[in-house]
């Protein structure tokens, strides 16, 4: 029985010897080997079929999944090959994953930077059990759909991304579709010849919505847009460059969601469409992808590709296609497997729920209040089954940062508490006496102390709602000062200096903007927005 089986396997191992000399080992490279393929998605739009593929498939791409197969057969591996969307291109078209030169060093630093970090933050509670015996994010919420980075070698951004919309998703319950082409176009992080993790980017910058910076796959030139998703803190899983032991890859997925983590991508990957991939050739790492669960009894990670659903499996769960299992240790995946920490969003007046980001709908029934604007100052208007999300609805409370709409109950919106409207904008208010006047609208107002009268007008006030006409209300002889308990610590454009973490108001003429900072802010509009154009303000701290 056992010269049986050894003649058996000797005859395999012939018959796949032949197959490669007949046809030459470079035919398992790709269908795309000769040419690279220039398109801006890899799985083109329209119905998908592999079988009908690979019916109408050239010779070479019919002898090239012979190949594969027959190697696949010989070695007893556990999965399936097909005419995928990626196998049109060249594998170093989409696979360009860079690691930086000093990687140990970075690893160090990096960590010891994460581990500050994360003592300044609110601890998030862990969203499942290392122990357990599997653990998927799609199903817990903590994943968007497959994205498409076309014929550009940006997989270093979308695994970044990846784990970033991940996180937000958790800490924020929020799904995000945030931009690519904002991390390819402006972090310096790489290019679409390669690169590596982005996350000091979404850190230190922020990233703009997909809306508002579209993908392109091309490199791109930056531009200014509005970036409302901010990281607070990342870090590696691991110590040094070696691969991290599963069960710390699967305590940071409990603790910190989707890692951004690099394999070794093959011919053999570039066709997958089932099973268990098995094929441990762990000759180097050269693509990044997502990793988002795991299952021991596969023995395999969960891992979210970035080359559309013209690739890969469903892996157990719904319809969409481009994920794939990789067993444990296989084309060493988890290589600098790497965790991100979203920041908290900005949160509305109390009792008011988020309905909509900026130029969205806020969709709700009946009639309510509407709170549109961040950073603690909102303009708000009531409304009836909904209200678009925007400037030219509220007017800008904010400039320069995006805002949101927040819904809460129904409330007449009114001037403040004991104030008389006494001008329209540009007109005059006419008292005796010195009294307090109350300039805007929609619960938004800059406050000044005037005696026997007062031009209404920007001039005078500042604008504390740009693009709406706003009125001027008079009531009784108040001091205008900074918020309870603040202490001025910076004119505009200077630095508010402080230890430890402080709120910081932004702002004067009984406006400000609040922020949250650890040791020190910029005072300026790059930092809180503008909430009061035309006028002079300074920052207060707490």
């Amino acid at each position: 029985m056992k010269e049986a089986h050894i003649m058996k396997q000797y005859r395999k191992f012939i018959i796949v010897t032949l197959i490669m000399l007949f046809v030459g080992m470079p035919m398992i490279l790709s269908a795309a080997d000769n040419s690279p393929v220039l398109r801006s998605r890899i799985t083109p739009l329209g119905n998908f079929n592999l079988q009908d593929r690979e019916l109408n498939a050239s010779p070479q791409i019919k002898m090239n999944l012979m190949n594969l197969r027959a190697l696949i057969k010989a070695q007893n591996l556990t999965f399936e090959v097909g005419y995928t969307a990626a196998a049109d291109f060249k594998l170093e078209q989409l696979a360009t994953l860079k690691v930086p030169a000093n990687i140990n060093a970075q690893i160090t630093a990096q960590n010891l930077l994460a581990g500050s970090a994360l003592k300044s933050l609110a601890a998030t509670p862990a969203a499942c059990s290392a122990t357990a015996a599997s653990y998927d994010w799609r199903q817990a919420g903590g994943t968007t759909s497959v994205k498409d980075q076309g014929a550009c070698g940006s997989c270093w951004d979308f695994a970044t991304i990846g784990s970033f919309e991940g996180s937000w998703n958790i800490i924020n319950n929020e799904v995000i579709n945030a931009s690519e082409q904002d991390v390819l176009s402006c972090s310096g992080a790489g290019s679409c010849g390669g690169g590596w993790w982005a996350f000091n980017y979404l850190i230190n910058t922020g990233v703009a919505a997909e809306a508002s910076f579209p993908y392109t796959a091309t490199n791109g030139t930056c531009k200014t847009v509005v970036r409302p998703y901010k990281a607070a803190a990342w870090g590696y899983v691991g110590n040094s460059s070696s691969i991290p032991s599963v069960a710390s890859i699967k305590q940071a997925l409990c603790a910190h969601g989707p890692l951004a983590v690099a394999v070794n991508a093959t011919s053999a990957f570039q066709h997958y469409t089932s099973g268990v991939f098995n094929e441990h050739n762990n000759s180097g790492i050269n693509h990044g992808v997502t990793l988002i669960g795991w299952n021991d009894s596969k023995n395999a990670w969960l891992v979210k590709n970035s080359w559309g659903t013209g690739w890969g499996s469903t892996c157990d769960y719904g319809t969409e296609r481009g994920y794939i299992w990789i067993a444990y240790g296989s084309n060493n995946i988890g290589y600098a497997a790497a965790w991100s920490k979203a920041a908290t969003a900005t949160t509305g007046p109390t009792g008011y729920t988020k309905c909509a980001g900026e130029n969205g709908r806020c969709s709700f029934s009946g009639t309510k209040t509407v709170a549109y604007g961040e950073n603690g100052i909102f303009a708000y208007k009531a409304a009836t089954n909904g209200i678009n999300c925007n400037n030219s609805t509220f007017g800008d409370p904010l400039v320069g940062i995006f805002k949101s709409c927040y819904v809460g109950s129904a409330a007449v919106i009114g001037p403040p508490a004991g104030y008389t409207k006494c001008a329209g904008e540009n007109g005059r208010c006419n008292f005796s006496g010195t009294k307090t006047i109350a300039y805007g609208e929609n619960g938004i107002y800059a406050h000044k102390t005037a005696s026997n009268g007062i031009n209404c007008n920007n001039s005078t006030f500042g604008d504390p709602l740009v693009g709406i006409g706003k009125s001027c209300y008079v009531g009784s002889a108040t001091t205008i000062v900074p918020p309870t308990g603040f202490t001025k610590c910076a004119v505009e454009n200077g630095k508010c200096n402080f230890s430890g973490t402080k709120t910081i108001a932004y702002g004067e003429n009984g406006i400000y903007a609040y922020k949250t900072a650890s040791n020190g802010i910029n005072c300026n509009n790059s930092t809180f927005g503008d909430p009061l154009v035309g006028i002079g303000k300074s920052c207060y701290v707490k």
